[in-house]
This record gives structure tokens, sequence and C-alpha cells, in this order.
């Protein structure tokens, strides 16, 4: 690995972090690099280990240190499972996340809130916010048997109410469950999660970031700029304005897409087994394999790059 090649996935690595915080820190390892000169390189990134791994040390020491710097201002809770509910938090304009197996829901309300219910005995849910962003994180206490530690499953549901005001950074992700994401203005959405769905609507991002592994993404009445979906098994079905360039891949599952910009507003990078259609006219060339591929430059500022193996891709646009 070269040094351009670890601060480039580093920067990605870092990319749910404060902008100016990203940046402070992609400085250092920048000149940290520069001094040890070039001949010392590949010794530097031995020492740093992965590009991911360092940015969860940084990520971590950030929030620590945040938290340090604000103890006294700061809200810093831990609940045990149940139900629980505070609508009194202290303002914050981006939120970082994780639940293992409690679905997620951000939806709008009058105030600041949060609301969890949970039935699981081995569950917590610790919180806290420092520097305007709200930090959660479901944690779950491991149980033996005969010498082996096993995790409750058992679900429940984090609700996260907002009032009407533009956000940062939204940067969630779950284990088990699903994440649904209802009326919210921001300008960087990231919503992931290995088991479950992922749903947006009437919702507005300058970049937003769908991900599953095993669970289907959906967005309604959607207005973004640059958007990203991928999911391996489950389909993605989106519609909207979207005013930059659209990327969307699954492994099995069809691919469907209602824009409303024009079909000569994006330039189109499609492939899938299955067949491929814009305004339900058949477009691209079947190969010798049985693979439907189609390539289209109208000249436009825009793309849409769009892949499904197992699957179909079905594209409408505004006449």
């Amino acid at each position: 690995m070269k040094k351009y090649e670890f601060l480039y996935r580093l920067e990605k690595a870092l990319s749910s972090m404060d902008e100016s915080d990203r940046n402070a820190a992609m400085r250092y390892y920048e000149e940290y690099f520069e001094d040890a000169g070039a001949e010392n390189e590949q010794k530097v990134i031995e020492e740093l280990g992965t590009p991911e791994e360092l940015a969860k040390t940084i990520m971590n020491d950030a929030d620590e240190a945040c938290c340090r710097k604000n103890e006294n201002a700061d809200s810093h809770n831990e609940v045990q499972c149940g139900d629980f509910v505070d609508m009194d938090l202290p303002a914050f304009k981006s939120i970082q996340g994780k639940m293992v197996n409690s679905a997620l829901q951000i939806e709008r309300g009058d105030a600041y809130g949060m609301e969890w219910s949970c039935d699981n005995p081995l569950a917590k849910l610790e919180y806290r916010i420092c520097d305007g962003t709200l930090y959660y994180q479901e944690k779950i206490t491991p149980k033996k048997k005969s010498g082996v530690n096993l995790f409750n499953s058992n679900g429940g549901r984090l609700i996260v109410y907002l009032p009407s005001e533009t956000f940062d950074n939204i940067a969630v992700k779950n284990v088990n469950g699903s994440i649904r994401i209802e009326d919210l203005m921001a300008d960087t959405l990231a919503a992931g999660t290995v088991n479950g769905s992922v749903t947006v609507s009437a919702s507005s991002f300058e970049k937003t970031i769908m991900e599953s592994v095993n669970g289907s993404i959906s967005g309604v009445k959607m207005t973004t700029n640059e958007f990203k979906g991928k999911t391996v098994n489950g389909s993605i079905k989106v519609d909207g304005t979207f005013n930059g360039n659209v990327n969307m891949s699954t492994v099995n599952g069809s691919i469907r897409v209602t824009t409303s910009l024009g079909e000569n507003e994006y330039n189109y990078k499609l492939s899938t087994w299955g067949s491929i259609r814009i305004n339900d006219k058949k477009v691209g060339l079947d190969n010798l394999i049985g693979r439907g591929d189609a390539s289209i430059n109208n000249g436009a500022p825009r793309e849409m790059n769009i892949s499904a193996v197992h699957g179909s891709v079905k594209i409408a646009t505004a006449q």
C-alpha cells in the first residue's frame, strides 16, 4: 500500500466525522508521513495499522475528548431495558449512533427527544450530547451457558424526535433491525444496517447513502444531490428529485428508480442479468452470456450507474 492509498482510505473511513475535525486529522497524518520521509513510508503504514482501524481510534478519541471538554454542560445517560422517554434533550445538529437488536426511527417532533422500548434484560442504551452531536449506542451484555457467551437477540425500537430544523450529518448504523427516517432535512445522511430494511420518506439531503446487506432500500419523495444505494439481498426502490449522480447496486433483487428530471438529464451505465427498461422501453443489448448492459451518453451533467446481478432495472423519468 502506498501513502496516497492509505490517506484516501483513511479519509473515506472518517466520512462520518465533523468536517473540521476530519480535515484536522487528515492534515496531521499527511504531515506525519512528510516528516517521516519517503524512505520510511512503509514503516509508518505498518506502525499505524490499517486506515479503517486508525479511523476508529481517531473517532473514539475525539468522542472521549469532546465529552471530557463538555463534562458539565452535556448530558450523559445510561438506560436499561424497558420503556424510556426523554423529551427534554439539549439541541444538537448531528447524530452518530449504532443499535444492535433494536430498530431505529427518526421523525418530526415538537422538540429534541428520544423514546426507547425494549424487553431484553441484557440490553442497555447509552447516549450523550457533545459539541452539538447526539451520540447513542445500544449495548448487549452476553449471557454465559456452559462457558460460552451467548447474545440475546430480542429487539426493541428507538425513536429520535427532531424539530423542523436543517441538520448537519446523520450517521446511523444497525446490526439487526430496520431504519426508518421521515421528514428530515440534513447535509448528509449515511444509514446502514446488516439485517433489515432502510426506508427514507419526505426528506432532503445534499448527500445520501443507504446500505443494507439482507434487506431492501426504499426512498419516497426524496430530494438529494449525490445518491448511493447498496444492498446484497434485497431490492432498491426510490422516487424523488435526484440532482446529482445516482449509484445503486444489488446482487439479489431488482432496482426501480423514478425521478422528476427528464430522461436526457442523465447519462446511463446499466447492467443486470434481467431486463433494462427506461420509461417502459427496453434498452441495451443482451450479450452472449445472457447479461443485459446499456451505456447511454446524453452529454448530461449527471450519471445513473446501476447494477443488479440477479434482477431487473426499471427507470421512469419526467417526460
